[in-house]
């Protein structure tokens, strides 16, 4: 025979089965301090997205403008550069060679050429000294972050860091360079000036 069963008492066994955990009132209120860190984190975030991807957009024009300079001294042929404001797309047309279109609206650029200016227009032309035939800036900008690239007199490039400016710009990034737009061809006559 056994021994009889022992009765535990009521408050033994609620013990027993009772499991630590929170009260609705505190997960309520850690859920209310997540929401608040978040909302001050997303803008914050947008922020370092638009100045990484205007960075990344900037040293792509510079390196473009590089590339050109190179082409035009190693080819001794002028290469043109052509840029669009409002477009996330410019061109670049050696005298020798095939004209490419470079795309800022893919990944990882994402920017969008906001000003270009080199004298009175918007394009520059490298001769065949690697010279350009004007000094000039182009800004890119994604949302409300901007960089400038510059080129100097005697050629060279150099990317400003990326800063928040006052106003936002929104890329549309299905909008391309019309195919109608073309840049001349480029001659040894007009390179002469």
């Amino acid at each position: 025979m056994h021994p009889p069963a022992e009765r535990r008492p009521a408050n033994e066994l609620r013990r027993a089965f009772a499991r630590p955990g929170f009260s609705l009132i505190e997960l309520v209120l850690v859920l209310g301090v997540v929401a608040v860190v978040a909302a001050m984190a997303v803008p914050r975030y947008a922020v370092a997205q638009n100045r990484y991807r205007v960075d990344a957009s900037a040293r792509r024009v510079a390196a473009e403008l590089e590339l050109a300079r190179e082409t035009a001294e190693a080819s001794s042929a002028p290469v043109v550069v052509m840029f669009f404001e409002g477009y996330c797309q410019f061109k670049v047309r050696p005298a020798r060679g095939t004209p490419r279109t470079p795309d800022l609206s893919i990944e990882p650029y994402g920017g969008v050429i906001s000003t270009a200016t080199f004298g009175t227009s918007d394009s520059v032309t490298f001769d065949a000294f690697a010279r350009p035939s004007d000094a000039g800036t182009v800004t890119v900008r994604a949302g409300r972050v901007a960089s400038t690239v510059t080129v100097a007199s005697d050629g060279s490039v150099r990317v400003g860091t990326p800063e928040v400016v006052a106003t936002r710009v929104v890329v549309d990034r299905t909008r391309s360079v019309p195919a109608d737009i073309e840049v001349g061809e480029v001659t040894a006559e007009e390179d002469k000036r």
